[in-house]
């Protein structure tokens, strides 16, 4: 029973993984579509189907609106609970939880009016992309935003997340963050990025 049991979970994990890629080239064939279109997604997929056959569900095109990669709690704790609300990662309603890998994806990778694909957290569902716009959207935005970041400094329940980001995968979330966008702490020496060598 015991062998049988693996032998349908092996099979099952396959069968998961061969549709993640079908569903993964329909998307990229999708979002091409798109690109080449030159018109609103939703005028393009208008009377497109899931699998590309007929009779298999229409594609819903949703505008999601401005989102951010985190978001406060709608409720937050009660008073009587003695716990700081804590910032959570944004769910979209009428897709799947997302997770960071989405995140990273659509909000820091891809670029204002670009389009491509992106796996919610569980990967059983693959997202066409049009990022219409960002804020802040220009170097000026950027510079302005970083400028509040230093003069407030790290909000105490933001300080979780660069905890669990060190519990979970051993590293510190915030000063990656500093690193690839360039923040250096004006009462910090300066470090270098080669190992410290040593005379013989």
């Amino acid at each position: 029973m015991a062998d049988e049991a693996l032998r349908d979970r092996v099979i099952q994990s396959w069968r998961q993984v061969q549709a993640r890629e079908v569903a993964k080239k329909r998307a990229e064939e999708i979002a091409k579509k798109v690109r080449e279109a030159m018109k609103p997604i939703g005028e393009t997929l208008a009377e497109e189907t899931v699998t590309g056959k007929p009779g298999t569900g229409y594609v819903t095109v949703r505008p999601t609106g401005l989102f951010s990669w985190y978001q406060m709690p709608v409720v937050p704790p009660s008073p009587s609970m003695q716990q700081r609300a804590e910032p959570e990662l944004t769910s979209i309603p009428g897709l799947k939880p997302l997770g960071n890998e989405f995140m990273d994806k659509v909000l820091r990778e891809m670029k204002p009016g670009t389009i491509g694909i992106a796996e919610c957290f569980d990967k059983s569902e693959v997202y066409v992309v049009q990022l219409t716009s960002r804020d802040p959207s220009t170097p000026e935005g950027w510079d302005m935003m970083k400028k509040m970041f230093l003069a407030h400094g790290v909000a105490p329940e933001y300080r979780t997340l660069v905890e669990d980001d060190r519990a979970i995968y051993g590293r510190n979330g915030l000063d990656a963050l500093m690193k690839r966008e360039n923040v250096r702490y004006a009462d910090r020496p300066e470090q270098s990025d080669q190992p410290e060598q040593s005379e013989p």
